[in-house]
């Protein structure tokens, strides 16, 4: 299949961009070796804004091998978060992001809502604006605004 290859690398290139740390399971099977030699060509050309180099740790889960190196990596990545104030930001991000989320859900609930309710409109946006405005309008009612 034509392409196949260039997608599977642009897969793999964002787990660098999203993991911490990469662990490889199964280590002890020989197809792995290819794996581990592609994302080690790959983390050699990146790095996060923190600095971290992204950690590629092979292990075998039922001999244990390769967790004693994983926890120590976890707790370097930990005390890096901490000492630069990364963990702290990434917290209020995740917050940040439930919240939104949360208060998007509710609102295209309400939305969902009203729709029926609303006179037959042409522009969508307008229609919009009309369910924001009841939404509004009614949750000042209520003294949430």
């Amino acid at each position: 299949m034509a392409g196949v290859g260039d997608t599977i690398q642009t897969l793999k290139a964002g787990l660098m961009e999203i993991g911490d740390i990469l662990v490889v399971n199964m280590a002890d099977r020989p197809e792995v070796h290819k794996t581990v030699v592609e994302l080690k060509s790959m983390q050699a050309s990146s790095k996060t804004k923190s600095g971290w180099k992204v950690p590629i740790i092979e292990t075998i889960a039922t001999s244990g091998k390769g967790v004693d190196q994983l926890w120590e990596e976890i707790k370097k990545h930990k005390k890096l978060q901490e000492s630069s104030d990364l963990l702290k930001r990434k917290r209020q991000d995740r917050y940040k992001n439930e919240v939104l989320e949360i208060v998007g859900r509710k609102v295209y609930t309400y939305a969902l809502e009203q729709f029926n309710t609303l006179p037959q409109q042409d522009d969508p946006y307008q229609a919009a604006d009309l369910i924001l405005q009841k939404f509004k309008n009614n949750n000042m009612q209520n003294g949430n605004i």
